[in-house]
């Protein structure tokens, strides 16, 4: 593959996506394998494995997107410690899933929703995932703007 132009290295981008969204799958699938049963779980790891490739397709597209989306997905993992946003996108992924009669009603031995359905696991995981993932990426575009700002500005004289 080589190098693409500015020693722009996305090999190393796209691994640095696959240790973040492993880490940023810690906590989501801890509540996930629990919502989900049967045929859902299969909807939630092909949900999970379409994130993966569409963040592997998206490092390739240059130094700015994969800096932001992987720095600002390393920032966000850490966000697990006290993980009030992916609790509550995660939520709101079921409760679109259960908007579209796709969940299974709490009862007396369940008290939260579920889901058992293919579509409903894989609907959930990827609203949860698109909630996520643009606050990451705005996470990450700000701490690049940050170190842009650290470089000296030319000098106007030698233009």
């Amino acid at each position: 593959m080589g190098r693409l132009p500015n020693t722009f290295h996305y090999g190393r981008w796209q691994l640095g996506w696959v240790c973040v969204l492993g880490l940023n799958l810690i906590i989501p699938l801890m509540f996930g394998l629990g919502f989900a049963q049967d045929d859902a779980r299969w909807g939630m790891w092909l949900a999970i494995g379409c994130i993966w490739l569409a963040g592997h397709f998206y490092c390739k597209r240059g130094r700015v997107n994969a800096y932001s989306l992987v720095v600002g997905g390393a920032f966000f993992a850490l966000g697990q410690l006290i993980p009030v946003l992916q609790i509550v996108a995660g939520m709101i992924g079921l409760s679109v899933a259960r908007g579209l009669n796709l969940t299974n009603l709490p009862s007396d031995t369940k008290p939260l929703p579920s889901t058992s359905s293919f579509f409903g696991g894989f609907l959930a995981t990827t609203i949860t995932a698109f909630l996520l993932i643009p606050i990451a990426y705005s996470i990450g575009r700000l701490a690049y703007r940050v170190e842009e700002l650290k470089k000296p500005l030319p000098d106007l004289r030698e233009l």
